[in-house]
């Protein structure tokens, strides 16, 4: 298929002064060639290289810095994107690519009115170009429409879209056999049909989708900006008793226990110090571990098992083999609380679904959390949201969704989730959607020691979690400071901070990591915002966690996907890949802007 004007990697004419000594012009020639290769085949950060090799070689040929603009808009490095083509400019007044590639950079920041300015420009210079002129029309409309909406926010009297609701009045057709709520409230019964209704890419009733979007406001309103969860280490489940059996209750002081090594779950090995027995599998579930009164000393299993142990004497007291439960009063029987942590979704909802086939339904038992970046390219983010939203409602305290980037209305409106609402309910419902998104929390804190954030750190040093509190989230983000930071900023390889990729906030190096976790007595943070080739990245020296839980990112970037579980006896983060599913023939930003249908990006 061909690429549109603004979308064509450039092949430059060879340089005819070329030096005759060192060949550099002919060498960076052929490192662009080699970049447009690796760009074809959608291996962008290597069409980034090559072309920086050949930006080296020869740093005043506009078309190098055009084409890594549009290599860099591809990896969402849109800060990057506008400084190569601004620079392209610079060199090439008449290099009429530089101008698209700014109004590109500049639409995905949200900078409608400089995008503008561009566009006039290529129309000016080629009038008569369809591509050029619908471009210019469509980020015309999006300038009229933001001078609109703030004129609205301007007006005091401004009333919330349920105020304006009026939904006992709605009625539910005949014909339609689909999910609904019972006497207005969401059930696991109603999840379970949701779903599948869904994945039969079938549409909940707008009655329905309105009922689960004012109760889950009242919800998300009454949360703090920083939602503070507290992971139990061990949970008593009974203890044993001569002749065998499980009773439950605690322990009684008067029970004595012999030192020795206590028996694994059968799906794990039994282990046991050396010297001693094998020990006899006790035959329960996974998560369950044994605790003992004496002076223990605990150990990971090669499974997902924890096992207590107690020095054992020289000459073990226990027969080799054991055939019945041990015969005195034993020590108890506890489990770990545990939480999974997942990253960006992006309207990818069979993925979605594949999270809880591979890691279980969310309970009370199950709990999550959704790290942001929930909608927007997939094209069913509908599905994925009003997913999200109902399992909030039916599990308020052990399901938490936290802001991203992307729950933001400049976001919505270029990548997709916007036109999506519109054409499968209503703009309203779009404005009540935007509603819900301000209230989302920006961030959570585990046991005091691990804080979750959609982006990352802070452009300042001496933020405090205090600070994050504090914080008025019901609104849309500013273009800088801490709410900003919490839903934009990224991690860097090298310290200090420096300009951000993305042209949004900052990013931050290992030494800013250890200064904010020592300020707040953290050990780590958990983040997510960055497409990464396994799912997830562990960097600045293991204080900095990345996971995306999207696999091959918009049905291109053929990335695995990962979430993370957290257990309250080891806050150590525990990976779990995934690949993408197969999922309806509908393609990624199918209902994204027209800009970006046309090849903006």
């Amino acid at each position: 298929m061909a690429m549109a004007e603004g979308e064509r990697t450039e092949c430059a004419e060879p340089p005819r002064d070329e030096p005759p000594a060192d060949g550099a012009l002919k060498r960076a020639e052929e490192l662009k060639t080699q970049a447009n290769d690796y760009f074809k085949a959608k291996d962008y950060e290597n069409a980034i290289k090559f072309y920086s090799q050949a930006i080296e070689l020869n740093p005043n040929n506009a078309i190098y810095y055009g084409n890594r603009s549009l290599a860099y808009l591809r990896t969402e490095c849109y800060g990057y994107a506008l400084a190569d083509a601004t620079r392209a400019i610079e060199l090439d007044k008449k290099y009429i690519k530089g101008y698209y590639r700014r109004a590109a950079s500049n639409m995905a920041l949200g900078k409608f009115r400089a995008a503008l300015r561009d566009y006039e420009t290529v129309v000016k210079v080629k009038p008569h170009d369809k591509d050029a002129k619908m471009k210019y029309q469509e980020c015309n409309k999006i300038v009229k429409q933001k001078a609109f909406e703030r004129a609205i926010a301007g007006d005091e009297h401004k009333r919330s879209v349920v105020d304006s609701l009026d939904i006992e009045s709605m009625t539910i057709e005949d014909e339609y056999s689909g999910p609904k709520l019972e006497d207005g409230r969401v059930t696991i019964a109603f999840m379970k049909e949701l779903m599948q209704w869904y994945k039969d890419q079938k549409k909940l009733h707008r009655k329905c989708a309105y009922q689960i979007l004012v109760q889950v406001k009242e919800v998300l309103s009454k949360l703090s900006t920083l939602v503070e969860t507290t992971l139990k280490e061990v949970r008593a489940l009974g203890r044993w008793e001569p002749g065998g059996g499980l009773l439950a209750g605690g322990p009684r002081s008067s029970e004595t226990h012999r030192p020795t090594w206590l028996g694994l779950p059968s799906l794990c090995p039994p282990v046991s110090p050396p010297g001693c027995p094998s020990l006899w599998p006790l035959g329960l579930c996974p998560t369950l571990s044994i605790s003992c009164p004496l002076p223990v000393s605990s150990a990971w299993s090669p499974s997902v098992c924890r096992v207590a142990s107690c020095p054992c004497p020289p000459r073990c007291p226990l027969p080799t083999s054991l055939s019945r439960p041990l015969p005195l009063r034993w020590p108890l029987f506890f489990q770990t609380e545990k939480i999974t942590v997942c990253g960006d979704t992006h309207g990818q909802f069979y993925d979605l679904l594949n999270i809880f086939e591979l890691n279980g339904l969310p309970s009370e038992a199950n709990p999550y959390i959704f790290n942001g970046d929930f909608v927007d390219r997939g094209s069913f983010s509908v599905e994925v949201i009003l997913t999200l939203f109902g399992f909030k409602l039916l599990y308020p305290d052990h399901f938490h969704l936290l802001r991203g980037n992307h729950e933001t209305d400049n976001m919505n409106q270029i990548y997709g989730f916007e036109g999506e609402v519109r054409a499968k309910y209503t703009a309203q419902m779009y404005e009540l959607f935007s509603e819900v998104f301000e209230w989302l929390p920006l961030a959570q804190c585990i046991n005091g020691k691990v804080l979750i954030m959609h982006g990352g750190l802070f452009s300042e040093d001496g933020v405090t979690l205090d600070d994050i509190r504090k914080i008025e989230r019901n609104r849309q983000p500013p273009d800088s400071g801490p709410m900003c930071d919490l839903l934009w900023s990224d991690p860097q390889p090298q310290n200090g901070r420096s300009v951000s990729k993305r042209g949004v906030s900052c990013q931050f190096g290992p030494d800013v990591t250890k200064a904010f976790l020592e300020e707040n007595h953290l050990d780590y943070i958990i983040r997510s915002h960055e497409v990464k080739a396994e799912g997830y990245e562990v960097a600045h020296g293991g204080r900095c966690v990345t996971v995306f839980s999207a696999p091959n990112y918009c049905d291109q970037m053929g990335n695995k996907a990962s979430y993370i579980h957290l257990r309250g006896s080891d806050l150590r983060p525990q990976f779990h890949q995934f690949t993408a599913v197969p999922h309806p023939d509908v393609k990624p930003m199918a209902y994204a802007s027209t800009l970006l249908q046309l090849g903006m990006m």
